[in-house]
């Protein structure tokens, strides 16, 4: 277990990095580590997703200029929600499964960030970013996109998953 949870460290740190390197320069509404996330809930144990969620949430926080903890809270947020909607609604592991649980996740996550922004706003803080529906259908598009080669290439290698029924 030792060794998956360092390997899983390193991927967190590898995923981040792509998303600040590459990425941010471009846009921040690009996010694959939520599409990560969405994935992590539908095929890994509890332990590599909360593991996931509380190291992501800690370094997104560090470089962002949101209130520290802010994504923290965030990312849990989602977690928690997501996994309940696996559990009492989407209990099959199907592509219609992921792409919905997608949406309501990358949707959830923009509307924190939005109502975090107008908050900020609201007691004469700086917002930490300007809201556009241009970036949230960008970061929308390319997450369910990700999204999709990531269940693509799962399907390739395991016969467990259906690309039909939610």
């Amino acid at each position: 277990m030792l060794k998956k949870i360092i390997t899983n460290i390193f991927l967190i740190f590898f995923v981040f990095w792509f998303s600040f390197s590459f990425l941010s320069p471009t846009t921040i509404f690009l996010n694959p580590f939520l599409a990560i996330m969405v994935y992590l809930l539908m095929f890994s144990e509890i332990e590599i997703q909360a593991l996931w969620v509380v190291v992501g949430g800690i370094l997104f926080d560090f470089f962002s200029p949101l209130p520290f903890g802010s994504f923290l809270v965030i990312f849990c947020l989602l977690y928690f929600g997501g996994s309940y909607l696996l559990e009492r609604f989407f209990t099959k592991r199907a592509f219609s499964t992921m792409l919905i649980l997608s949406l309501i996740i990358n949707g959830a996550f923009l509307l924190f960030l939005l109502l975090e922004s107008s908050l900020l706003n609201f007691f004469n803080a700086t917002p930490s970013f300007i809201w556009s529906w241009h970036g949230a259908v960008i970061q929308i598009l390319s997450n369910l996109f990700f999204g999709m080669i990531m269940f693509a290439v799962t399907k390739f290698f395991t016969s467990r998953l259906r690309l039909n029924a939610i």
